[in-house]
């Protein structure tokens, strides 16, 4: 059964300049995003995974039979909803746990929030995967690009409706990642078992495709609402990797140089997983180099250097430069802030621990 066809106020072109900083993904009510009316209320509330900014959208004239209807929400960069209404802009760094709607004359007031019960929650999304599953044999998660961070969609569904794996694309615009997936998922409905290292000239026109077994260590950075929804990592998925316009794979002598970050490899990498090369020169501290102490201060500076930092006061005469495999050879927790964005940085307080991440300080900047 096809899912019902909607269409949207505003085109790909419309919303693909970034005037919001990367913050994953909301989800937001086809009456904002079909019907074109302005947000008229938005709260944040406890993310599902590292991907989710926690915001949800809504006209404000939506009653709960139509906000508990899968088809009715959809998930969205955040950034494609403020190109939707940029009024919410100003309200979007507001802490987890808070509301806003609009006054009698339109303007946004903080409103009480009530969260829901934690299973209540969890409940209600996955209902919505599951029914998602029910009507169109898949649930597809898309993920925009950020200015660091290639975009990506894969499937939900596959795996536990058709024992097939996962399906996972990167590099395209969502609305082609979102029909990739869906293409390739109808062949798995018809009965088609997708190969790991074969390539297909009838999925894309005019390029080949090759599927790659995505390895076992690269699930969790990327599949996580699939994790949340599975309540396990146990699951298989496969990489529709594109060639490019000389039809050369990203492993191929000749492939195009421009598109090389545009789709992250994931059968293989798991040991070394920043899309730099491993030769890049970043900085970090004699207190490392030398004494062996921990890196607790990763910075990602808007120019792109990467700062590994010990937590000791920074003093010029400290500042080494060594490569980015040099660090995470001896250290591979290291590879669990690979995706830290530009403009970011991530603390912990010893090796293992849990990252925090968080804006840079203008402190850091200067």
């Amino acid at each position: 059964m096809a899912k019902k066809e909607k269409h949207f106020k505003k085109t790909a072109k419309d919303i693909i300049e970034r005037i919001v900083p990367p913050m994953g993904y909301c989800l937001a009510s086809d009456r904002i995003t079909v019907d074109g009316l302005k947000v008229g209320y938005m709260y944040r509330e406890n993310p599902d995974n590292e991907q989710d900014s926690g915001w949800r959208f809504f006209a404000g004239d939506e009653d709960d039979d139509y906000a508990n209807n899968s088809e009715n929400v959809e998930i969205y960069d955040v950034n494609t909803i403020a190109h939707y209404d940029n009024e919410i802009i100003p309200f979007l760094e507001a802490p987890y746990g808070t509301a806003f709607g609009r006054n009698d004359n339109g303007i946004f007031e903080e409103e009480p929030f009530e969260p829901p019960l934690e299973d209540e929650h969890n409940c209600r999304d996955d209902n919505r995967t599951k029914s998602d599953i029910e009507k169109y044999g898949l649930s597809v998660i898309i993920i925009e690009a950020t200015d660091y961070l290639p975009s990506f969609a894969y499937s939900i569904g596959l795996w536990s409706k058709y024992n097939h794996p996962e399906i996972i694309c990167f590099g395209f615009s969502t609305q082609t990642l979102h029909s990739l997936i869906n293409y390739v998922a109808d062949l798995v409905k018809d009965g088609q078992k997708i190969e790991a290292n074969r390539t297909y000239d009838n999925i894309l026109k005019n390029n080949k495709v090759e599927f790659l077994k995505v390895d076992d260590r690269n699930i969790e950075d990327y599949f996580g609402t699939a994790i949340d929804f599975y309540n396990s990592r146990d699951f298989q998925a496969l990489q529709l990797v594109w060639a490019d316009r000389n039809n050369k794979f990203p492993w191929e002598q000749g492939f195009e140089e421009d598109l090389i970050y545009r789709q992250p490899l994931l059968d293989r990498n798991a040991d070394f997983k920043f899309r730099e090369s491993e030769n890049l020169g970043i900085f970090t501290t004699r207190q490392w180099l030398e004494l062996d102490q921990p890196i607790l201060k990763v910075i990602h500076e808007n120019d792109g250097d990467w700062q590994f930092l010990t937590g000791d006061p920074i003093i010029e005469e400290d500042c080494k430069l060594v490569s980015l495999k040099e660090m995470v050879q001896r250290d591979k927790t290291l590879n669990e802030i690979f995706d830290l964005d530009y403009g970011e940085e991530a603390e912990r307080e010893q090796i293992g621990g849990e990252w925090i991440r968080t804006k840079i300080k203008e402190s850091d900047d200067e």
